[in-house]
């Protein structure tokens, strides 16, 4: 490991929104993989690589470094430590598998990991291989709410779960799988699940699908699936023993509510919102490179990884493989 003042050449590979356009070097909040490069001194943005390349320049104007058509181009100008994966999915395993032949210190990719498990398979094979790192940009855990909120579970301090539903749209595999991760982070794994209704909001090959999650505590976790094409909505709602906790408004909103006896009915227990907070979701991108700075430099734990970023997948295809009962 390398002192914890290096700086590590990064580079993005994909000149849209979450890879450069969400927002710009003035921004108060960092959303996109090259704000997160440019804001953490660890970092030194070499430049963007797309197949587009009005799009790269753009980008480059924004944020500094220079423009490649291809990586070929890039890795030819600079030494390249860190690469960000922000392309459209169906590109993520030719992309990754091309990175894994590269000199490379580590790949930072956007869910889903990849589109299918036979892609998933090769990918996975292909790193444990070459053993360069993979840290999956599921962003609620690099935020240190979340992070206390999944502490506070484990450690037992609100009580058994008892239950919860979750909200999501476009695509079992491109947003639900946000949705099974929160899941095996906070509560538990998913180890089955029976489809009860889908919605055709995304890709023909990726709708968002409603089920009901078994989780490996026994617990039961249900997902239902809101059109997309009428509002975006990622909403978690989870019962404990003490204590209800809301996440709302993509996961910028927190709630929480104490169990407390009702002020008209005494004889009856009741959940009141005891406090409610906002959370760093707006700066998980920043945490995500602090994160991975700090892995390559003193070797803490990526806090998703590719492991994580697999098992997503595999819930994500078991759901939408459950959708096949409901469409007889």
């Amino acid at each position: 490991m390398t002192e914890s003042s290096a700086v590590f050449n990064a580079l993005v590979v994909g000149s849209g929104n979450v890879g450069a356009f969400y927002d710009d070097p003035s921004s108060t909040h960092c959303l996109t993989h090259a704000h997160a490069f440019t804001k953490h001194d660890g970092f030194h943005l070499i430049g963007f690589v797309d197949e587009d390349l009005e799009k790269a320049h753009r980008a480059s104007a924004r944020w500094g470094g220079r423009a490649f058509r291809h990586l070929d181009e890039a890795f030819g100008a600079e030494r390249i430590d860190v690469v960000s994966v922000s392309v459209p999915d169906a590109r993520h395993c030719e992309l990754l598998l091309d990175l894994s032949h590269r000199a490379v210190r580590l790949i930072f990719a956007e869910k889903p990991l990849v589109a299918t498990m036979a892609e998933a398979n090769a990918v996975l094979k292909r790193y444990r291989e070459t053993k360069i790192p993979v840290c999956v940009n599921f962003k609620r855990r690099f935020v240190p709410e979340y992070q206390e909120l999944s502490r506070a579970i484990a450690d037992g301090r609100f009580g058994q779960y008892l239950g919860g539903t979750g909200y999501y749209g476009k695509g079992v595999l491109h947003n639900g799988s946000h949705l099974f991760d929160l899941m095996r982070f906070l509560i538990a794994d998913v180890i089955d699940a029976e489809g009860t209704g889908f919605v055709e909001d995304w890709l023909a090959e990726d709708p968002s699908v409603s089920a009901v999650l078994l989780l490996a505590n026994n617990g039961r976790f249900f997902v239902q699936a809101v059109d997309s094409r009428c509002f975006t909505m990622f909403e978690v709602d989870l019962l404990f023993e003490k204590k209800r906790v809301r996440i709302s408004d993509l996961g910028f909103s927190l709630e929480e509510f104490d169990v407390a006896r009702d002020e008209t009915f005494p004889d009856y227990e009741v959940l009141k919102l005891a406090r409610e907070s906002r959370t760093g979701l707006a700066e998980a991108m920043f945490h995500a490179a602090a994160n991975i700075h700090d892995f390559l430099t003193t070797g803490v734990p990526l806090k998703a990884s590719l492991a994580d970023g697999y098992r997503a997948m595999e819930i994500s295809v078991m759901v939408h493989e459950r959708l096949k009962s409901v469409r007889r």
